[in-house]
């Protein structure tokens, strides 16, 4: 039953034929047995399921052709997740939490308060960024990947933002509750890096009119508060 409980993932896929990487075919071969003429799922990350059959097994791939595509509707509401950047390892922790909640855009703020620029070498980072986000949507069968950028400093995010509905976390804020009777579908949250938002960010926030949202009776670090602020406004709003 391979179809039903596991979901695979390929860049490659043409009109009814589906390639996988070496990668998702030793999953598929040598931890699920999977065989010539046996079913499987595959999506390419936006949106579509692909019925397939395996039809080949080579060293480095697996050859599959498709039998029927299902479009999945993306969840509502259209969420943009802009979180100061913490260490690299927190960041995957969030871009696999978030990925699952099926958020749809991920930004990585450069704030006064971020530490050790890991970042400056984000472009040897990015495959494995896309890595994790990837086996977090199998695994939680939503075929949706969401759209990372590259990091971006704060100012600028803040003002490329400027028609859109921005939500800011903060121990002292409102509850979601309040911070949505009167909203869009699309929102931005704003998560602060380790130490918070520095003092002439505040400023720049408070100018803009954000609404400041409380997520727990207690401060969180960037990493929980990344997925308790996305999951309260998906909670509240569906």
């Amino acid at each position: 039953m391979i179809k039903d409980h596991f979901l695979f993932y390929s860049r490659q896929i043409d009109k009814n034929k589906v390639l996988l990487d070496k990668y998702e075919k030793h999953h598929a071969v040598s931890v699920l047995r999977a065989a010539p003429g046996d079913e499987i799922c595959v999506t390419d990350g936006s949106g579509s399921i692909y019925g397939c059959t395996v039809d080949s097994v080579a060293k480095d791939k697996m050859s599959c052709l498709i039998k029927q595509q299902d479009k999945t509707v993306r969840t509502s509401p259209c969420i943009t997740a802009a979180v100061g950047l913490p260490e690299r390892a927190a960041f995957e922790e969030i871009l696999q939490s978030l990925t699952a909640l099926g958020v749809r855009t991920i930004v990585p703020l450069i704030t006064d308060h971020c530490r050790k620029p890991w970042w400056e070498k984000w472009q040897k980072c990015i495959n494995r960024f896309d890595d994790k986000m990837v086996v977090a949507m199998k695994q939680c069968l939503y075929p949706y990947l969401p759209d990372l950028k590259s990091p971006v400093l704060f100012r600028d995010f803040i003002a490329g933002a400027a028609a859109s509905k921005l939500l800011v976390a903060d121990q002292y804020g409102v509850s979601i509750k309040d911070s949505l009777l009167k909203t869009s579908e699309s929102i931005h949250c704003l998560i602060g890096p380790p130490g918070g938002f520095a003092e002439q960010e505040n400023e720049v926030l408070q100018n803009r009119g954000i609404v400041k949202v409380k997520l727990a009776s207690n401060r969180l670090r960037t990493e929980l508060a990344a997925v308790v602020f996305c999951s309260q406004v998906i909670g509240f709003l569906q």
